[in-house]
C-alpha cells in the first residue's frame, strides 16, 4: 500500500473522530483497512463537491459527507449560498450540520447562525410544506431531547432568544405528543422528580399536566397518578391535591388528579381498610371525615358497595364515637366543596342506628344531646338528632305518637319549641309537630309567668331582626298588657326585653327592620 498523501491523512483523521456517526452505504460491517484503502483513492476536491451522487459513489452517506465538509468550509455562510441551497430543497439537518452548529452546545441561541438556520428551516418548510423539516427534529437528533429542553428553558430567560425559545419548546411538546412520549420521561425531563408533591403548584407541572391532556385525545387510557406514584407516597399525592383544591390557579388540576386516584382506589377495589394502611393513617376515622378527597371517596364508594355503608360508620364510631362522627359530618355539610358529600355520608350513618336497632332516645344520648336540653340553639347536632327522628318515623309511621310523647316528655318549654321548628321542616312530622308547638305555646301564655320569662321561653331572644313582624311576637306584646292589667303592681315593659336580648346596637337594628 502506498503511502498517504497529506490531504489524505487530514481525510482519514476526520472519518476517524465521526466513525460513530458515519455510515457506509454498501455494508454496515466494514472494518477500518478497508475504510483506509477507500479514502486512499479519493481526492481532497471531491469533498468539495456538493453533488450526492458522487458522495454516495464515493462510499459515504449524505450525513457523513456533510460532517467531512464542515473540515474544510467556513461556517460563514453567504445569503446567497443558503438561497442557493434552499433552491435546491437542501436538508434542514445539513445545513444545522455545515454551519456548524452541531458543536454549539449551551451556546446555541446566542450563536448568530442559529438564527440564520432558524429562518432557513422556515423558508424551507414553507417552500416543501413538509413538516419533517421541523426544527426542533434536527435539535433533537443532535442535542436529545433533554438537552434541547434545558437550552429552551435557560433561552426564555432572555429577551432576545424569549420569543424563539417558547415557539421551539410549543413545537417540542407538539414533537412529544405525536410521538407519544412516555408521560414518564417527560416528567422527568421537566425535572419535576426533582421536587417535592408542593410543586403542583409549579409552571413545570401545569405544563405537564397539560401534555397528558393531549395525550389523552387519542388515548383516553392515560393517567397522572401513575407517575405521580413512582416519586411521591400515596398519603404525598393525597395531600398535595387537597392543598391544590383550596387553590385558585390549581382547582382545575386537583380535580382532574382528584378523580383520577379514586378512580385507581375503586379499579383496585381499595376498602377504607385498605387505604387506612396505604395512607399510614394513625387517625383513621378523623382523616377520612376531614379530608375532602377521602370523603368523596367515601360517597362514591358506598354508592358502588351500598352494603358496606354499616361496616364502615360502625369503625368509624368505635374510634370516635357517635357524637363526634356526626359533628365531623356536620362540619363537612358547611362546606361548599364537601356539603352534598357529607350530607349523603350523614344518610349512611343514620341507616346504621335504623339497622343496629337504636331509639330516638339512644341517639339523643349517643350525641350527649343531654348536656344541651336547655338550649338547642348553640348545639350543632339538634339537626342530627331530628334527622334520624325522622328517618325512625319513615320506616315506621306508627312510632310517630310515642316519639312526640317522649319528645314532650324529655324537654322543657324552650328547648322543646326550637326542636319543633326543625321536626316542621319535615313533611312525615310537620302536622304532629305543628299540635305540639300550639300544645305548648298556649301552655305557656296561660301561665301566667312575668313577660320576660314567657319571652325567653318562647325563644323570642332568638328570631333575628325579623322580630318586630312575628305573629308570636305581637301574641307576646299582647301578653305583657293583660300581664299588666292582672298585676298593677308589678308593670313590666315588653320594650325592656327585647333590648336585655339584642342589646343597643341589635335594638337598633330590629328596628329598622321594623320600619322597612
Amino acid at each position: 500500500m502506498r503511502p498517504l498523501n497529506p490531504i489524505n491523512l487530514i481525510v482519514f483523521a476526520s472519518i476517524t473522530a465521526i466513525a460513530a456517526d458515519a455510515s457506509i452505504t454498501r455494508s454496515n460491517a466494514i472494518d477500518m483497512p478497508d475504510l483506509a484503502v477507500n479514502v486512499a483513492g479519493i481526492s481532497a476536491s471531491r469533498f468539495l463537491r456538493t453533488g450526492s451522487s458522487n458522495e454516495e459513489r464515493a462510499g459515504l452517506s449524505v450525513p457523513a459527507v456533510e460532517k467531512l465538509k464542515t473540515v474544510f468550509k467556513s461556517p460563514n455562510v453567504s445569503p446567497d449560498k443558503l438561497q442557493r441551497w434552499l433552491d435546491k430543497g437542501k436538508p434542514a439537518d445539513t445545513v444545522f450540520t455545515r454551519l456548524k452548529l452541531t458543536k454549539a452546545g449551551d451556546s446555541l441561541f446566542r450563536d448568530p447562525k442559529f438564527k440564520t438556520w432558524i429562518q432557513y428551516v422556515d423558508e424551507l418548510t414553507a417552500k416543501t410544506s413538509q413538516k419533517g423539516t421541523s426544527a426542533i427534529l434536527t435539535l433533537i437528533k443532535h442535542y436529545g431531547d433533554d438537552k434541547v429542553y434545558e437550552m429552551i428553558e435557560f433561552a426564555k430567560y432572555s429577551p432576545e432568544t424569549k420569543d424563539l425559545a417558547t415557539r421551539l419548546r410549543a413545537d417540542l411538546v407538539e414533537h412529544w405528543v405525536a410521538t407519544r412520549k412516555d408521560p414518564d420521561e417527560v416528567f422527568r425531563v421537566f425535572k419535576i422528580d426533582k421536587a417535592g408533591t408542593h410543586e403542583l403548584r409549579s409552571p413545570e407541572f401545569i405544563a405537564w399536566t397539560k401534555y397528558v391532556d393531549e395525550l389523552k385525545v387519542n388515548n383516553p387510557a392515560t393517567l397522572m397518578i401513575p407517575t405521580l406514584r413512582k416519586h411521591y407516597t400515596e398519603f404525598g399525592i393525597l395531600s398535595a391535591i387537597t392543598s391544590a383544591k383550596s387553590v385558585e390557579g390549581t382547582k382545575g388540576i386537583a380535580a382532574k388528579l382528584e378523580d383520577e386516584l379514586i378512580l385507581l382506589w375503586l379499579h383496585s377495589r381499595k376498602t377504607p381498610d385498605d387505604l387506612r394502611v396505604d395512607l399510614d393513617l394513625r387517625k383513621w376515622t378523623s382523616t377520612f371525615l376531614e379530608n375532602p378527597v377521602l370523603l368523596k371517596y367515601l360517597n362514591v364508594y358506598f354508592s358502588k358497595y351500598p352494603d358496606k355503608k354499616t361496616a364502615v360508620f360502625e369503625k368509624f364510631t368505635l374510634e370516635l364515637g357517635d357524637e363526634n362522627v356526626a359533628k365531623k359530618l356536620v362540619r363537612a355539610s358547611s362546606e361548599d366543596a364537601t356539603k352534598d358529600i357529607a350530607k349523603n355520608l350523614q344518610s349512611a350513618q343514620l341507616e346504621m342506628w335504623l339497622n343496629n336497632g337504636k331509639s330516638a332516645d339512644d341517639v339523643f344520648n349517643s350525641l350527649k344531646l343531654h348536656y344541651t336540653t336547655s338550649d338547642f340553639s348553640h348545639s350543632p347536632l339538634g339537626n342530627t338528632w331530628v334527622s334520624y327522628m325522622n328517618a325512625i318515623v319513615k320506616n315506621d309511621p306508627s312510632k310517630t305518637p310515642t316519639l312526640f310523647a317522649n319528645l314532650e316528655t324529655r324537654l322543657s318549654d324552650r328547648p322543646l319549641l326550637q326542636i319543633l321548628q326543625i321536626v316542621k321542616t319535615y313533611s312525615t312530622m310537620e302536622d304532629a309537630a305543628i299540635k305540639l308547638e300550639t300544645k305548648t305555646i298556649h301552655k305557656i301564655f296561660t301561665s301566667g309567668k312575668p313577660p320576660k320569662d314567657t319571652f325567653e321561653l318562647l325563644g323570642l331572644d332568638g328570631v333575628g331582626d325579623n322580630i318586630l313582624s312575628s305573629p308570636l311576637f305581637q301574641r307576646w306584646k299582647n301578653y305583657v298588657n293583660d300581664f299588666n292589667e292582672k298585676n298593677p303592681n308589678h308593670q313590666e315593659s315588653w320594650f325592656k326585653p327585647l333590648r336585655i336580648a339584642y342589646g343597643r346596637f341589635g335594638v337598633e337594628s330590629v328596628i329598622d327592620k321594623g320600619m322597612q
